[in-house]
């Protein structure tokens, strides 16, 4: 998303991260790609956890007028009440862009209402993804639960258990270890979330990452539409900081 925003007209962006490690590392990590294609951090705000009332967190924005804004909140009410305060204070009608990174889920998007329309956010799945696993895959859930694509998401526990199932072919179901890692070093197959394979030297997942924009279909419903892919990434955070 860092990357996405530095090549899309925002050089200047001001960063609003809630006061807890992934917020830190969030705020790290955008920063670098931020800078690294040519964007600038005009400031850098932490929210305490728990945080209701964004006020005067909105004004400091105001203040360090960016061209746009990264948040990292925890999924709930901060969320919630971030992306409230910033519809309210007018933010979108000053040109000033919003580039999310986990807070606009589907299963948020009912609660956060019409203040959602128009974020562009980064993920690698989405409930609404318009390719065919996910179609498939969301067409058999929504046979038991038919508002599977209001909730929480389930793709990631269902890769999970593409790898253990890969794991126990691999070694005949007998307890060995290093043969089931061995087995997965470069395992790759398609999933709800697109082609995805395990990075064969640090065992993290290599996966698309779809950039989105909140819209409303013909219902009135609120949803992720994709409209750019970045095929393949890489998780780049733990490649800059290798393992010791």
């Amino acid at each position: 998303i860092a990357e996405y925003a530095a090549t899309h007209g925002c050089k200047r962006v001001t960063m609003i991260v809630a006061d807890y490690a992934p917020g830190t590392d969030s705020a790290a990590a955008f920063k670098y790609g931020f800078e690294k294609h040519g964007g600038t951090v005009a400031d850098t705000i932490k929210v305490p956890l728990g945080t209701n009332d964004f006020s005067s967190y909105m004004q400091r924005i105001k203040d360090s007028k960016p061209q746009c804004v990264f948040p990292f909140m925890p999924g709930g009410p901060m969320a919630l009440n971030y992306v409230k305060g910033f519809a309210q204070n007018g933010f979108k009608q000053q040109g000033i862009a919003d580039y999310d990174a986990g807070s606009m889920a589907e299963n948020y998007l009912d609660a956060i209402g019409d203040s959602a329309i128009g974020i562009i956010s980064a993920s690698p799945y989405s409930t609404y993804l318009n390719i065919p696993s996910n179609k498939a895959y969301i067409a058999a859930l929504e046979k038991t639960d038919p508002k599977v694509k209001r909730e929480q998401e389930l793709t990631f526990g269902y890769d999970g258990m593409e790898v253990i199932f890969h794991m126990l072919k691999a070694t005949g179901g007998k307890r060995d270890g290093d043969k089931a890692i061995a087995s997965i070093k470069g395992y790759h197959w398609m999933s709800p979330r697109g082609p995805v394979s395990i990075d064969p030297k640090t065992r993290d997942i290599v996966q698309n990452i779809y950039i989105r924009k909140v819209v409303k279909d013909k219902d009135g419903v609120l949803y992720n539409k994709e409209f750019q892919t970045f095929p393949a990434v890489h998780d780049q955070w733990h490649e800059l900081h290798p393992a010791k």
